[in-house]
C-alpha cells in the first residue's frame, strides 16, 4: 500500500503542475467506506484530500491514477481525457466489481421506511394498479413507503441494494392528484427494472432508453406540471 500511495502522490503532483505552477499542496488519501462508487478530492485549508470509494482498494494502480486524473481536471473545471474515463468505466463495469459494490451499497444501507399507508394515499394500491397496467404485473420490489420527511428536491427513488421504492411524503395530501403519485411510481418502478448505465465513467440512471420508456406513461408532462404545482405549493422544488 505504501508504494501505491507514493506513487499516486506522484501523479498528483504531475496532475496538478499541469494547471497551476508552484509545488502542490500536500495530499492525504483515503479510501473511504462511501455505500456507492463516490469519489471526491477536496481542498481545506491548504491541503487536499483525496477519498477514493474503498471497492477500489484492490485495484490496479493505473485505475486510481485514471480517478485521480479525473478529480484533478474536475477540480480545475476542465473535461478529463477520454482515455482516463475509458479506463476507469472499463474496470467498474466487470462484474466482480459491480457485484462487490451492490453487496457493499446493501450492507451500508441505512434507510428509515414507514410503510406503504400513508394518510391519503396507500401506494401498495397504487403500485399495484400501475403495475397491472404498465407492466403486466411484472415489477416485483421488496417494499413500498413514504418518506420518514419530506423532501424539498426529490419526488422519489428507488433503491436497489434494498429493493424499496420511497415516495416523498409531501404528495401524501389531499390535494395531490392520484396522477401525480401513479407516475412518480411508474417512474421508480422504471428504474427496478432497467437499472443504471455507466456512461465516461460516470453513473447514469436516466439514459436515453429510461427516458424513451417514460415517455410511455400517457399524461406524464402534465403529472410533472402538477408535480411541481403541488411541491411549490408545499414551499419545495423537485427533481426525479
Amino acid at each position: 500500500m505504501t508504494d501505491r500511495v507514493f506513487h499516486l502522490k506522484k501523479s498528483f503532483s504531475l496532475n496538478y503542475s499541469a494547471f497551476r505552477k508552484g509545488t502542490p499542496p500536500p495530499l492525504r488519501l483515503q479510501f473511504y467506506p462511501y455505500r456507492g462508487l463516490s469519489h471526491t478530492l477536496r481542498v481545506r485549508e491548504g491541503v487536499v484530500h483525496l477519498r477514493i470509494s474503498d471497492v477500489l482498494t484492490s485495484a490496479p494502480l493505473e485505475v486510481l491514477e485514471a480517478v485521480l486524473g479525473i478529480l484533478v481536471y474536475r477540480l480545475f473545471c476542465r473535461k478529463a481525457p477520454s482515455e482516463l474515463l475509458q479506463l476507469y468505466s472499463t474496470y467498474i463495469r466487470q462484474p466482480d466489481v459491480q457485484q462487490q459494490l451492490w453487496e457493499l451499497r446493501r450492507q451500508r444501507a441505512r434507510k428509515f421506511l414507514t410503510g406503504s399507508r400513508g394518510h391519503t394515499y396507500d401506494l401498495a394500491k397504487i403500485f399495484d394498479e400501475v403495475n397491472r397496467k404498465h407492466f403486466g404485473s411484472s415489477v416485483q420490489v421488496s417494499c413500498l413507503s413514504w418518506s420518514r420527511r419530506g423532501s424539498r428536491t426529490v419526488l422519489g427513488h428507488y433503491d436497489d441494494a434494498q429493493g424499496a421504492i420511497v415516495i416523498n411524503r409531501l404528495l401524501d395530501r389531499p390535494g395531490v392528484p392520484p396522477i401525480v403519485i401513479e407516475y412518480v411510481l411508474f417512474h421508480e418502478m422504471l428504474h427496478s427494472l432497467m437499472g443504471e448505465k455507466v456512461q465516461n465513467g460516470r453513473r447514469c440512471v436516466h439514459h436515453k432508453s429510461f427516458r424513451d420508456a417514460e415517455r410511455r406513461f400517457p399524461g406524464r408532462l402534465g403529472a410533472l406540471r402538477l408535480a411541481r404545482l403541488c411541491l411549490a405549493q408545499a414551499g419545495a422544488r423537485f427533481t426525479l
